[in-house]
């Protein structure tokens, strides 16, 4: 803040001074946005006057001069310039705005400010091109939507209730369409986007202009259904972040999630509530299965993108939903109730995940004492992981497990500030697993079932395992081409993984290999999702690596 008035500690909206707080910043922004005003006029009214001066009383024109001078004082272009931060900085401090359940700071607003537009500005890399319709797609069309969306996107992340989308669908397409509420209209359009954006597989193709109509619609209604007030609510902001996921183009992924991270926190879902609440067990299970899908959205969108955490594991006591029964049959419907189980295995490999990010990347600043007996024993818990998920998974969901798995070995592997020498073995494991990780993302790309689940978080994995490979490779180039076999680690107790594979003696060939198709890798997610720093980024880092294997 630029002035000490602009704080208000936390401590007074819990004295019940929220509603004052919003007030209190759109008057103050109200202010500096008419001292700007002013001053950029300030010129233009000097160039005026200086024209018709001649033909203007003297003295009437020395004390209009004067009245101006008065009322706005002149500035030089540092001042202005200043004044332009302040009203910057003011704005920012929206993004840190305390809401909660209680409190709804935003209907305090009175005039075109409101928290959803400031957040849908902040979070908005370019307006999507294209204007909204309400026009409908066939019952049939929206029927083939959702079916699509339920057995490709929902089972990862299970953002709303599937009843509950065919609830909306029949309220939408009810002949008497007043029954249906802007939830309604939300939850469709958005479903229908997502459905439609993850079976592209170019940034311009029907299915991603299709999917931005529908997301352009259901904007529409964000006024009404992006308040952070709800569970409901909150569950609309995570649809917004899937469509996010699957084109980040318009919208910057990395904001919403930090928003409703935010929002899930003041909302109080990081914490069961006591056992004496008389919340009904439906309703517990929606907000333990809503804190799920964030933690889902945090902590992969974090690692991707190498960030902090938006919230610690440390500060959270949520238990999982109860698992699902078998997929039920829906008369309502004519559908299959689907089951959450993956959703929830997931949430278990990303809690592994998060506590070796947070302990390895977040906390450390000194290596640790016994840095392998640390490592080991995550590898250990990743591998009881993929060992223990259930045989009724289908094949292309144990495919994504075991990308899921690959990847996640090889982040723990890389050095960190608390493991910042890898050793041999650890060299081997990560050149080793990351030709694996190549291989099964390409064959997921050429295969039409596994292709819908790969997101733009996935193009940064794969870039960030470029990077993990390149610089392993680089650091440990004579050792890694030579295919010396790495010297087990026997100075800890803790199980000790054996090497995958025997000792290659074409691995410069296989490393040559391994450029090439992660550069391709990355120039076909990079057209699919309309991002080419992806492939430029590895090209430049790994030319040097070539140049010396060549």
């Amino acid at each position: 803040m630029p002035n000490g008035q602009d704080k208000i500690s936390n401590d007074q909206f819990a004295r019940g001074k929220e509603r004052s707080y919003p007030a209190f910043l759109e008057s103050k922004l109200a202010k500096l946005q008419k001292k700007l005003y002013d001053s950029q006029l300030q010129p233009r009214r000097a160039r005026d006057g200086s024209l018709t001066a001649e033909n203007v009383d003297p003295a009437l024109s020395r004390k209009s001069s004067q009245s101006r001078r008065d009322a706005s004082p002149q500035l030089s272009p540092s001042a202005r310039k200043q004044e332009a931060n302040d009203i910057d900085d003011l704005v920012s401090n929206f993004g840190v705005l305390s809401v909660n359940a209680t409190a709804r700071d935003f209907e305090g607003f009175t005039s075109l400010m409101s928290l959803v537009r400031l957040l849908l500005a902040a979070a908005t890399k370019e307006q999507p091109p294209g204007v909204p319709s309400q026009t409908l797609p066939s019952r049939s069309e929206a029927t083939r939507f959702g079916e699509h969306y339920l057995s490709y996107v929902h089972p990862f992340s299970p953002v709303i209730a599937e009843s509950s989308f065919w609830t909306s669908l029949e309220a939408v397409y009810h002949p008497n369409g007043y029954l249906a509420g802007p939830m309604d209209h939300w939850t469709l359009r958005m479903v229908f986007a997502i459905s439609a954006i993850s079976q592209s597989t170019h940034w311009n193709d029907e299915w991603c202009n299709c999917a931005i109509q529908y997301v352009l619609t259901a904007l529409t209604v964000a006024e009404h259904v992006l308040r952070p007030d709800s569970v409901e609510n909150l569950q609309a902001m995570l649809l917004l972040i899937e469509y996010a996921k699957y084109d980040p183009r318009w919208f910057d992924q990395w904001t919403l999630v930090g928003a409703v991270s935010r929002t899930m926190v003041d909302l109080g879902l990081h914490q069961d509530p006591a056992k004496t609440s008389s919340l009904s067990k439906s309703r517990l299970e929606k907000r333990r299965k809503t804190y799920l899908c964030v933690y889902l959205a945090d902590r992969s969108t974090s690692m991707a993108l190498e960030r902090g955490l938006s919230f610690n594991d440390v500060s959270t006591n949520v238990a999982l939903p109860q698992p699902d029964p078998h997929p039920s049959w829906s008369p309502s419907n004519q559908t299959f109730i689907k089951s959450h189980d993956f959703a929830y295995a997931l949430y278990q490999l990303r809690q592994i995940q998060s506590m070796a990010y947070q302990d390895m990347h977040q906390t450390s600043r000194v290596p640790f004492e016994d840095p392998y007996a640390y490592v080991w024993a995550r590898w250990s818990e990743l591998q009881d992981w993929y060992s223990t998920l259930p045989p009724s998974f289908s094949t292309s969901i144990m495919h994504f497990a075991e990308l899921e798995l690959l990847y996640s070995c090889v982040f723990l592997l890389a050095p960190s500030p608390a493991v910042p020498h890898a050793s041999e073995l650890a060299q081997s494991l990560i050149f080793e697993y990351g030709l694996d990780y190549l291989h099964k993302l390409r064959s997921a790309m050429s295969t039409p079932s596994e292709r819908v689940w790969l997101t733009s978080v996935d193009a940064r994995r794969a870039l960030g395992i470029g990077h993990i490979f390149i610089t392993n490779l680089t650091t440990y180039k004579e050792r890694l081409l030579a295919g010396t076999p790495p010297s087990l680690d026997t100075s800890t107790a803790t199980k000790v993984p054996s090497f995958p594979h025997e000792i290659m003696n074409d691995n410069a060939q296989r490393c040559l290999a391994f450029v090439q198709q992660m550069a391709d890798v990355l120039k076909t997610l990079g057209t699919r999702f309309g991002v080419t720093e992806w492939h430029d980024a590895f090209r430049e880092e790994s030319s040097c690596v070539v140049e010396t294997i060549l």
